[in-house]
């Protein structure tokens, strides 16, 4: 399931060449390979919505893991 619509893919020539670096660095580093924007969520959710954030971590292997991943974590 990718996360950006098929049409905006195509047109996004950089993206599409070079989503395989970014795949290897969630792999290498994790999610959280530019900012930590995981944190500022998990602070605004709360103390209870630890483990969801602890297992959304362990879950996405792949950019196009984070749109599948935190939709199904938020059900």
């Amino acid at each position: 399931m990718p996360t950006l619509p098929v049409d905006i893919v195509r047109r996004s020539t950089r993206m599409a060449s070079q989503k395989w670096l970014v795949d290897a660095i969630i792999q290498l580093i994790g999610v959280e390979w530019d900012q930590g924007r995981e944190a500022y969520y998990a602070a605004v959710c709360g103390p209870d919505c630890q483990g969801d954030f602890v297992g959304l971590r362990k879950r996405i292997k792949k950019y196009d893991d984070i749109a599948r991943e935190t939709a199904a974590a938020a059900r």
